[in-house]
């Protein structure tokens, strides 16, 4: 017969599978598993129906918020605005398929059935599929066969026609996920309940299902001018956003034995896209006159979807910042490398900003001071904060989180 296992968003079934696990990788990490007593009847009762049964089972599930969902969904490329345009593309798709069908006189007894799914597909958009999202989920309706008269419109009616999956026009699951993630609210549960499974026996209750399934899922890969940038991205990343980290693939210099530049990084940039590299790439350039000169560089060759190409952002903090002219001047565009993403703490000494040094070259470019000390000075940081979470407040971020959020944004759009 085989067992279950079902993914619930606010506590309404979206998808089940059986006897394994679909491919949820990109929603939960494996830090979300909770193990707990629980009462029989206590199951999801949309699932499960309503059960007296008092026994205790100890339940396996895996847990986040829709708010966290829609996060990791969206590093992952798969954002309200392209889960819109994918609605699109596949209703159209899907109205062309129906229309087509009109013709064969072998399945003329199912025009009528034709007619009305197009005509219904034909007169609704994205916006009236997320308001019957939210019907059925706050009706409670079983999304399986049942005698009893919810009164759905009949947007609800055709998503639950065939069962388990919802009939919600899309390419990929993710943008499936992402539009009814985004009719819920976002502290509301998202749980892959897998006590079945594991109890059945196609699992242990120790195997790590999610790590499992994020070694064969695509990291986002980040490339950077040199190893302390890279260091620093991703002990900042997982400080600061723990339930993302493990998105990503941070290139580890040391390992490959490789040199840190602004032209290493161009020239690796160049070596993925001549491999046809498949996988997302973030390649972080630093915000001065080098780094700006590569990806003007990089405009000239046809950069593949898959990979986008930044410099570290303008900081407002670098718009009136001292120099060694003795003025305070806008070194974004100049000085901008990952030290100014440190903190205010860090880079004052007795209340004054470390100046940038200034040269004198033909591509604009500076310097702060006493580098390697800046460094050391923040991997204290984060390791006190690693420490004693309660002490993240009492640092600034405020530089680091727009680089962390720039990142995050990569594939939004």
């Amino acid at each position: 017969m085989g067992s279950y296992t079902t993914l619930t968003i606010d506590e309404y079934p979206v998808y089940s599978s059986k006897s394994y696990v679909s491919d949820i990788s990109y929603i939960f990490c494996e830090s979300d598993k909770k193990i707990f007593n629980r009462n029989i009847k206590d199951r999801n009762i949309i699932v499960w129906g309503n059960s007296n049964d008092e026994d205790i089972e100890i339940a396996y599930e895996y847990q986040t918020t829709v708010g966290i969902a829609i996060e990791r969904l969206e590093i992952m490329g798969y954002s309200l605005n392209k889960a819109q345009e994918d609605f699109t593309k596949s209703k159209n798709k899907l109205i062309e398929e129906l229309t087509s069908f009109l013709e064969y006189p072998d399945t003329a007894f199912m025009n009528k059935y034709y007619k009305y799914e197009i005509k219904l597909l034909e007169n609704s958009d994205f916006n009236d599929f997320i308001k019957a999202f939210i019907e059925i989920r706050t009706k409670k309706v079983p999304n399986y066969k049942t005698d009893k008269d919810y009164n759905l419109s009949n947007i609800s009616k055709y998503l639950i026609d065939d069962g388990w999956f919802l009939n919600y026009p899309c390419s990929e699951f993710g943008f499936y996920y992402r539009a009814f993630l985004g009719s819920c609210n976002k502290d509301s549960l998202v749980i892959q309940d897998v006590t079945e499974v594991i109890n059945a026996g196609y699992y242990k209750p120790e195997d790590e299902i999610i790590n499992n399934l994020i070694e064969s899922q695509e990291k986002i890969t980040i490339l950077t001018e040199g190893t302390s940038d890279i260091n620093i991205i991703s002990k900042s990343m997982q400080l600061l956003h723990p339930h993302l980290f493990n998105y990503y693939n941070f290139k580890d210099f040391k390992i490959s034995n490789a040199s840190g530049s602004a032209n290493q990084l161009t020239l690796e940039i160049k070596s993925l896209i001549a491999i046809n590299h498949k996988n997302k790439v973030i390649a972080l350039f630093d915000n001065d006159g080098e780094g700006l000169t590569q990806i003007n560089l990089l405009k000239k060759i046809n950069i593949p979807k898959n990979f986008v190409i930044y410099t570290y952002p303008d900081l407002p903090l670098l718009e009136s910042y001292p120099t060694s002219n003795n003025k305070f001047e806008n070194v974004n565009g100049i000085a901008g490398s990952i030290e100014m993403c440190l903190g205010k703490d860090i880079l004052q000494e007795e209340g004054k900003f470390i100046s940038i040094e200034l040269n004198h070259h033909k591509i604009a470019h500076g310097k702060i001071m006493s580098k390697n000390n800046l460094q050391k000075q923040y991997y204290k940081k984060i390791k006190n904060c690693k420490k004693d979470s309660n002490m993240i407040e009492e640092f600034d971020w405020s530089e680091m989180k727009l680089l962390l959020n720039k990142i995050f944004q990569a594939f939004k759009t």
